[in-house]
């Protein structure tokens, strides 16, 4: 008989959680009808796929995976998130997305320093293009 694996509990209580606190949070909101949907009803709906995706992952059951989770990954990835959001308002998107990419190449010890810079560059240059000169958003492109 199979176990249950710690990582698909993990998944299925934190789908379960974040539905719940969803559910919780449009319970009040007005459902509308199926000609006039109301504010309520995709956030309660939203919720209830979740809630089942967590009850289906909870109903799997699979050999126990490995004990812990690597580190290396969750640490430069989370490191790359507070990075960027510390560097955006000074440094400018330019360097905040180089920066960031750089940091998420630290996860993977398979990265190689000229294509994580040239990744990095080329996705700044999206990201800029995009958000700057498409969209209009007042976000410096580099440092003032």
């Amino acid at each position: 008989m199979n176990r249950f694996s710690s990582q698909n509990l993990l998944a299925a209580g934190l789908a379960l959680a974040v539905a719940a606190i969803g559910l919780y949070g449009a319970w009040s909101m007005d459902l509308g009808s199926l000609r006039r949907i109301g504010q309520g009803a995709f956030p309660q709906a939203v919720s209830l796929l979740l809630l089942l995706m967590g009850l289906g992952v909870f109903a799997l059951r699979a050999e126990p995976g490995p004990d812990r989770p690597a580190l290396r990954p969750i640490v430069f990835v989370s490191a790359a998130m507070i990075a960027f959001a510390l560097l955006l308002p000074l440094g400018g998107l330019g360097i905040a997305v180089v920066a960031a990419t750089a940091l998420c190449a630290c996860a993977s010890s398979e990265s190689r320093v000229v294509e994580t810079f040239g990744l990095g560059v080329l996705l700044a240059a999206g990201f800029a293009g995009l958000f700057v000169y498409g969209l209009g958003l007042n976000i410096p492109l580099l440092p003032e």
